[in-house]
């Protein structure tokens, strides 16, 4: 009789929590929970479920999780190798990463240099890292594991950490607005220069090496033996299949209103309050609302904070967008590609990316844009597509007649990336920025 009653006692402490827990997940889909202050409750409810804390509250560095895509060269006596379609994420940048992370987390006695000594710097051994958007470098620093060398708010394009002669190697940051940094760094030259000589890959070199016949391009321009392939992708519209009362929950809004309509264009608004959600024909995702709940995704920071910073600001708008998108796009993802920071406000950029080739759209769009004002987000704009790695090539015009097209745009830097103009087929070219 004791097991029995022990039996007992387990199956109805289940059953008990079983009730509890279908008692929850009611409650969240009440329509009493439809308001502001409801989206927070139910968002809270929702992360306690999946062991989740409210993505609102996450600290800066979740950042450490940011993928961003990026182009490295490894130049030692001898040779030049290098990847051209990798992401600060890959297996194959940890090694350089580590070097960098280094780097940037010993970076002592800043001071500004020419272009030409960056130049200059770029003709000895060393290793190099190009990045399709200006980085923040808080930014990079939380996906490194290291704090900022500097408080200065530098936005960092290209970053180069060169054997110099020196016991140290030297860290070059280049940002396309602020300038260029030389700092010192604790990194040791020999081991520095040890995994250079280990190196192998495509040969690679920069076109200001190349002659005249490349003078027209910017001397960033990176030209490699095999250029890597990219295979085709096939597109789709991500919205047009994304079920209702899902999309709703993620952007915390009452799946079940009845304050929805459909305008002549065919885009379908539903509204919470000042809170307006527009659904796009097109696949276009858009908000606008006021102040969000401290708890909800919509929260950069919490009410009492004096001030937030740009890592701050990135992590609650990479928070939203991965909220709207995970699980959406494909084989895609998606990078910060640029933050607008202001005194009260602040524009954060994001595009997409697939195995570490950005994609861009013909209209020079971006994938997303999330505004942000005082404390909370207030609006955004998202490209809902869905790309996926087909088993065809994409087939890229040869450098040579690239370079000749590019020669009408003096000074461009040329690269590949995906050019997406809406169809159902995404191929990769060149482009010139």
């Amino acid at each position: 009789m004791d097991k029995r009653a022990k039996r007992f006692d387990r199956l109805q402490n289940l059953t008990i929590f079983v009730l509890a827990l279908s008692f929850i997940l009611l409650l969240v889909q009440t329509p009493l929970f439809g308001n502001a202050g409801g989206a927070a409750i139910s968002s809270a409810v929702r992360s306690w479920l999946t062991g989740q804390t409210a993505a609102g509250a996450e600290e800066p560095d979740s950042l450490t999780a940011l993928a961003v895509p990026v182009r490295i060269v490894q130049t030692n006596d001898f040779i030049r190798s290098g990847a051209d379609a990798l992401t600060t994420a890959d297996a194959d940048f940890e090694t350089a990463g580590s070097f960098l992370g280094e780097a940037i987390g010993s970076a002592h006695s800043i001071s500004s240099v020419s272009e030409n000594s960056f130049l200059s710097a770029l003709d000895g051994s060393g290793l190099y890292f190009a990045f399709p958007c200006g980085v923040p470098l808080e930014v990079l620093s939380a996906r490194l594991g290291i704090q900022p060398p500097t408080t200065r708010q530098l936005d960092v394009h290209r970053c180069l950490l060169s054997v110099n002669g020196e016991d140290t190697a030297v860290l070059f940051l280049q940002s396309e607005k602020q300038g260029i940094y030389r700092f010192s760094t604790a990194v040791s030259a020999s081991s520095l220069k040890e995994h250079l000589e280990t190196q192998d890959g495509s040969g690679v070199d920069f076109v200001r090496s190349l002659g005249e016949e490349y003078a027209s391009l910017s001397p960033y321009t990176l030209v490699f033996d095999s250029v890597s392939t990219r295979a085709a992708l096939s597109a789709a519209n991500a919205l047009s299949d994304y079920p209702s009362d899902e999309l709703l929950r993620r952007a915390e809004f009452n799946p079940h209103t009845k304050d929805r309509y459909v305008e002549s264009s065919g885009t379908e608004v539903v509204i919470e309050g000042q809170r307006k959600l527009y659904l796009h024909p097109d696949g276009t995702l858009s908000y606008s609302g006021g102040a969000a709940e401290e708890p909800s995704l919509f929260a950069v920071a919490a009410a009492d904070a004096a001030h937030i910073s740009r890592a701050e600001l990135c992590a609650a708008a990479r928070s939203l967008i991965g909220a709207l998108t995970q699980g959406r796009i494909g084989d895609a993802a998606l990078y910060l590609s640029g933050i607008e920071a202001k005194e009260n406000s602040a524009v954060v950029t994001f595009d997409y990316m697939v195995d570490g080739t950005p994609v861009r759209f013909a209209n020079g769009a971006h994938a997303a844009e999330v505004r942000i004002e005082g404390q909370s987000i207030t609006a955004f704009s998202l490209k809902l597509r869905r790309y996926v790695l087909t088993e065809q090539d994409s087939l890229l015009l040869p450098l040579a007649l690239s370079r000749a097209i590019a020669q009408r745009y003096p000074g461009c830097e040329l690269s590949v990336a995906y050019i997406d103009p809406f169809g159902d087929r995404v191929s990769a070219s060149w482009v010139a920025d």
